[in-house]
């Protein structure tokens, strides 16, 4: 990764409660970068970025995550974006799936969306141009925001989002959608590319189901499920997918897979929730 010439930076390592060797190899790199290290305490992926936003002493802040490998041009290319775009509140780069092994058979060039989710593959291109209302929103290992937004936005919400070795998600979308519903606009950056080192975990059908599980609960906890959640429909989602492995779309199968757990994760969420008394 080439560093910028033209501004002053900084590395900010967030250990989330972490009990590995992250203290000591920060303390052996920080004299070859500007590199700052914290401990947040407090579990959760969530955390750990609201503390690199109290921590953060610059105007543009850029976040990505320990499985992900950054592109030479990467830093550069958020800068030249942010002084293209100066209106531009957060900014969102490409990620490019790396299979430990050959791609799978079954994975296709269809567009599914829930699949690709469970990959974090997001790739609108090359270029760098500003978000339409249509586009999807960044993904959490590779986009950036500016101070502004931090501001009118606040943070992240900590009951999304990975929680040590329980899983979760959704709060880099449920994020940008706040911001988008404050009219802060955004910009993609084709030329920030980052590659998602692949774990064979996800290649599992148990994964597809648990991640549609998450996908589903974050969506209820952040107030944006275009459902109630239905176990009915999650039993008709497993039954069409099996239809579509009997046909060998594999891809189509885990698809559906995805969006029995997203019933069964609002259905989960909304039915456990207290109820309230009446007056």
């Amino acid at each position: 990764m080439s560093a910028p010439k033209s501004v002053n930076w900084e590395i900010l390592v967030i250990d989330n409660n972490s009990s590995d060797h992250t203290k000591k190899i920060c303390s052996e790199t920080s004299s070859a970068l500007p590199l700052k290290y914290y401990f947040e305490p407090i579990q959760g992926l969530s955390s750990a970025r609201n503390r690199g936003i109290a921590e953060c002493s610059s105007n543009f802040l850029v976040f990505t995550d320990d499985d992900m490998d950054v592109s030479q041009d990467w830093l550069n290319a958020y800068l030249r974006a942010s002084e293209r775009f100066p209106e531009a509140e957060y900014f969102g780069g490409k990620i490019v799936p790396i299979w430990n092994n050959a791609r799978p058979r079954w994975l296709k060039d269809d567009a599914l969306p829930l699949l690709t989710g469970l990959f974090g593959n997001y790739d609108l291109g090359e270029s760098t141009r500003a978000y339409d209302a249509a586009d999807p929103l960044p993904f959490g290992g590779n986009f950036a925001v500016k101070r502004t937004l931090f501001e009118s936005v606040g943070y992240f919400h900590v009951g999304l989002g990975v929680k040590g070795s329980v899983p979760g998600r959704g709060e880099e979308t449920d994020y940008l959608m706040r911001a988008r519903a404050l009219g802060a606009g955004g910009v993609y950056v084709g030329e920030a590319a980052c590659y998602h080192r692949l774990q064979r975990e996800k290649l599992k059908l148990i994964h597809a189901y648990r991640h549609g599980k998450q996908k589903g609960a974050s969506e209820a906890i952040g107030g944006c499920a275009s459902t109630n959640g239905s176990y009915m429909r999650a039993m008709r989602s497993i039954i069409r997918g099996v239809a579509q492995f009997a046909r060998g779309r594999g891809d189509r199968f885990r698809q559906c897979l995805i969006n029995a757990g997203r019933e069964v994760g609002i259905r989960n969420y909304l039915g456990n929730r207290p109820k309230r008394n009446k007056a």
